[in-house]
């Protein structure tokens, strides 16, 4: 009996020798090779909805360096259904918004229903140099749509650039149905400025992305927490006046 017990004491400290050597490997590995911001954002959008949109497997830096997006060009003649996903400021160059995330997210659910449907994702930059639409492409690819359905139209820094530049894609092509995703908040402002200022969009169909107030405050909140940022701070106050 004594004999075991020294034995398994013996394979206790072996392992915890061998737990040690790894977490210690493992942090020189990622201080060694940092993940990239785009591992990050892809990293900071992973914690929203991952049971309903799980994770595609095998996310890697050189997964995400080879991925490649339909270019605007081939978006194909009499494409059924367009869904455009409108951005949203992130709150730093690497942390999408939640309601960004669910816009995402309500994009991949209606891709899922539309098969053959190609994804617009648009917004310019606004948080640092990576724009929102590669930002929520990025998002839609780590949750399992293939990069061949999403585009990026990466210019436009508010709703009336949205609309033109991506009917400047659409146009002459004779899309199908048209569908614009957004929050509850913006949703009746962005379906009037695309109705109203461009003829592809005249039949758009508006999609609330279903995300709440409540959640777009929390986050927040946690983020200014840690984080003094004027910015997030004013959009917070805007939340609640809402």
């Amino acid at each position: 009996m004594v004999f075991l017990l020294k034995k398994f004491k013996n394979l206790a400290i072996l392992l915890a020798i061998i737990l040690i050597v790894f977490f210690v490997f493992k942090v020189w590995i990622i201080k060694k090779n940092p993940p990239s911001p785009y591992e990050k954002i892809i990293s900071n959008a992973a914690v929203i909805k991952n049971i309903e949109y799980p994770l595609r497997y095998f996310i890697s830096g050189r997964a995400i360096k080879n991925i490649k997006f339909l270019d605007p060009g081939q978006l194909k003649e009499n494409t059924k259904e367009v869904i455009i996903v409108l951005g949203d400021r992130p709150l730093d160059r690497t942390t999408p918004t939640v309601s960004m995330v669910y816009r995402v997210l309500k994009g991949v659910e209606l891709s899922k229903k539309f098969p053959r449907a190609i994804l617009i994702m648009s917004g310019g930059p606004s948080t640092g140099d990576i724009p929102e639409a590669e930002m929520m492409a990025l998002i839609a690819w780590s949750r399992g749509v293939n990069p061949s359905r999403i585009i990026l139209e990466e210019k436009s820094r508010n709703t009336e650039r949205n609309a033109e530049f991506t009917a400047n894609i659409i146009r002459s092509k004779n899309i199908g149905k048209k569908y614009i995703i957004t929050d509850q908040l913006n949703l009746d402002r962005a379906i009037g400025i695309f109705k109203n200022y461009f003829v592809e969009f005249a039949d758009v169909q508006g999609v609330d992305c279903n995300v709440s107030p409540k959640l777009m405050a929390e986050q927040m909140d946690r983020y200014l927490s840690v984080n003094d940022d004027e910015i997030v701070r004013g959009r917070l106050g805007n939340i609640r006046k809402a």
